[in-house]
């Protein structure tokens, strides 16, 4: 009894070490040989969703001078006080009829209202809402503007008597613009910086670079758009410039417009080249990547969404379109309606786009 119980502990040992009970080459009588693991199946790669088609509403601004003027609405901005304002450039034929330059203001219902300002001649561009509660605007007559939501003017002018173009609200508590000039080093080729008691300071750019639009970036530097030079530029506050060449370069004409802060912490720029029109992302740390547009019509201002995409604008010389960029670069494009045009494109605090068409006209997307 003892001896049989010995040989049967003898043979599990065996067994449960791998001895003799398996053979050297594999498992042994009765036991299966494992299958071979299937390669697997490399999974589709999703397709984008593309937003749901914005509805569009169009406004029209009506002239403040003469019957026979036509405003030219351009820039635009939410405002502190719930509703949205632009800029209205003078335009009109001759002497005796033409449309002066104005702030506009438009309720979340379509009610305009316009403050004339300047002349038709050196007319506002940018607007941008400001650190103190009220609007600031850049001027091409060289002043950088202030308005109250109640329609109170105030001008101030800059050093260099350059032509300001882009505004943006900085961290610092300031306000930021671009002043493009066309002399090699001139401080009329500058980014500018103003208080809001209206003290400039100005950081001349090392060539005439031209810049246009302007925004704080969220690493605490301010980006730029530079349309005559194939570049992005960074701007430190104390005034340390830094150029990126775009991929595209100069052989491909490639321009820059308007520049925006993207959900995904980086900075989103629209790009006209010879080739066609492409939206632009570049990092923080200058990577830039561009992503064609199907079209191949030219982009022209961009937003940030509450959707999380980047809503561009397409001007052209047929039907315009209302564009959006995934922070993934998935583009779809949204053709206008007969008659309306498109230029820049803002978020409004209703949750909508807003956007010019450069006429007499503001729009709103509703997503």
């Amino acid at each position: 009894m003892k001896r049989a119980l010995f040989l049967l502990c003898a043979m599990a040992v065996a067994s449960c070490s791998g001895g003799s009970g398996v053979a050297a080459n594999g498992p042994g009588p009765g036991i299966p040989r494992p299958m071979p693991r299937p390669t697997p199946t490399p999974l589709p790669t999703p397709t984008p969703t593309p937003p749901p088609t914005p509805a569009i509403t169009q406004f029209r601004v009506p002239p403040i001078g003469v019957p026979c003027g036509n405003p030219s609405t351009y820039g635009i901005t939410s405002g502190p006080d719930g509703n949205m304002w632009f800029t209205e450039q003078g335009d009109g034929i001759g002497l005796d009829c033409y449309e002066p330059s104005a702030i506009g203001r438009i309720t979340p219902g379509g009610t305009v209202t316009s403050f004339q300002v300047g002349s038709r001649f050196y007319p506002p561009h940018a607007i941008t809402a400001g650190p103190d509660g009220n609007l600031w605007f850049a001027e091409q007559s060289g002043q950088v503007g202030r308005i109250t939501t109640s329609g109170t003017i105030t001008e101030f002018a800059v050093p260099a008597d350059g032509a300001p173009r882009g505004i943006t609200s900085g961290r610092d508590g300031n306000l930021w613009f671009t002043e493009s000039g066309y002399t090699i080093g001139s401080p009329l080729n500058a980014i500018g910086r103003i208080t809001t008691s209206g003290v400039s300071t100005m950081f001349p750019l090392p060539f005439a670079n031209h810049p246009e639009s302007i925004t704080w970036g969220p690493d605490g530097n301010l980006w730029f758009t530079q349309p005559y030079f194939p570049d992005i530029g960074r701007i430190t506050p104390n005034g340390i410039v830094t150029d990126f060449p775009l991929p595209s370069g100069a052989s491909a004409f490639a321009t820059t417009h308007d520049i925006a802060v993207g959900a995904d912490g980086n900075l989103w720029f629209t790009e006209s080249t010879q080739k066609g029109g492409k939206i632009g992302r570049i990092t923080t740390d200058g990577a830039i990547t561009e992503f064609p547009i199907p079209s191949g019509d030219a982009p022209w201002g961009i937003t940030a969404g509450r959707d999380r995409n980047l809503w561009f604008t397409e001007k052209n010389n047929g039907a315009s379109q209302l564009g959006a960029a995934t922070t993934s670069g998935a583009i779809f494009e949204f053709p206008l309606p007969a008659g309306v045009g498109a230029l820049e494109i803002t978020s409004g605090p209703d949750g909508n786009l807003w956007f010019t068409d450069g006429n007499n006209g503001v729009n709103r997307a509703t997503l």
